[in-house]
């Protein structure tokens, strides 16, 4: 933790007196205002949290760019528009740790009109995913008196009532959840992401897919380049998928375009290429409708776990061990290879069809 981070936590430590959980919350917000994927991979606790409290009002405070994850979420009452500038790519321009980034975080807690919002709402319960001492100000600061935190990860217990440890090996849902727990809540049957897409949604993916052939929707994206596979080995993998019979489209953002047209150009043309054409939900509404999905570590593999969608993961080099990435962001129809401990390094192209070929058992 840096020292501003570490003097914020002193100031916020007469706030955290421990104590027992209101037992019927009125109110119950959940902030992550952090990237898509993080967002989507906690949605099960807003399930949760409808099931145990039914009569409450649920309030996820999210950033703009997360958003559209959520909407038609039945588990969720309003969506607070929360673009706070910390532990996400979309508006952070320092690190939180920095005292440039400590110091835009403080102007957006005490300044914002999207705090005064919250402000508003009188939430008697407030969740911080991620756990922050930036994440307790703000919610001391729009006057939610039990606080639930995370220990240990980016500091974020002090100022609360209740928190969770973190560990590193635990999955990221299990460590949500648990802060849910603390209320009472129980897990549901079923821990998988949620999107609710519109029939009309469906329908328009569907007119992409103009053959009846097996559909693969490839997703070469992702927030830094490290983390991602080599785009010459997707391109080499869609080239052999429409061999083995595959109908191939490439979807991602307008930061994607390249690598979707690449991919395009490899194939002939024959894989359709749809990076930076479509929206966040037109995207998942594609993968749907899909039989298989292939990505990297990025939001594609939560929302292909959302629709049950069988879906391969490869790793860039950024990782050290798949089976720990599994651990913590894996689903059950999710395959993750990539590097370990002790060597083995990215997978090949060969590995990555071997891959493919097994994912249609998985449906």
């Amino acid at each position: 933790m840096s020292l501003p981070s570490k003097a914020l936590a002193l100031l916020l430590r007469p706030l955290g007196r421990k104590r027992p959980p209101p037992r019927e919350p009125r109110t119950i917000f959940v902030l992550r205002n952090n990237d898509l994927g993080d967002l989507l991979v906690i949605t099960p606790v807003f399930a949760a949290l409808r099931k145990a409290f039914p009569q409450a009002r649920i309030l996820a405070g999210v950033g703009d760019w997360a958003a559209p994850i959520l909407q038609g979420n039945p588990n969720i009452d309003a969506i607070v528009p929360i673009n706070a500038p910390w532990h996400n790519k979309a508006i952070c321009r320092h690190s939180p740790n920095s005292a440039a980034g400590f110091l835009r975080a403080l102007k957006y807690i005490f300044t914002s009109s999207e705090v005064k919002a919250l402000r508003a709402e009188k939430a008697d319960v407030g969740i911080d995913i991620l756990g922050s001492p930036q994440g307790t100000l703000l919610l001391a600061r729009a006057g939610i008196p039990y606080r639930i935190g995370v220990k240990g990860y980016a500091g974020g217990e002090t100022g609360c009532q209740a928190w969770v440890e973190h560990h590193s090996k635990q999955s990221v849902v299990g460590q949500a959840l648990a802060q849910a727990e603390i209320l009472g809540v129980k897990p549901p049957a079923e821990i998988k992401p949620e999107i609710y897409l519109t029939d009309d949604e469906r329908t328009a993916a569907e007119a992409h897919w103009p053959e009846a052939k097996q559909r693969l929707v490839l997703a070469p994206g992702a927030g830094i380049p490290e983390k991602r596979w080599p785009l010459e080995h997707f391109a080499e993998l869609a080239t052999k998928a429409i061999q083995d019979g595959w109908q191939v489209a490439v979807i991602g953002g307008s930061g994607d375009r390249e690598a979707g047209q690449r991919i395009a150009e490899a194939t002939d043309g024959l894989a359709l290429n749809l990076a930076g054409e479509l929206s966040l939900r037109e995207s998942c509404a594609l993968v749907a409708t899909a039989q298989s999905l292939v990505c990297n570590s990025s939001v594609a593999m939560h929302v292909g776990a959302a629709f049950a969608v069988p879906t391969l993961v490869l790793l860039g080099p950024l990782f050290e061990s798949a089976v720990a990435h599994t651990r913590q962001w894996g689903w059950e129809k999710t395959l993750i290879l990539g590097p370990e401990p002790g060597g083995r390094g990215i997978a090949s192209t060969t590995e990555a069809l071997l891959s493919l070929g097994m994912l249609g058992q998985m449906k």
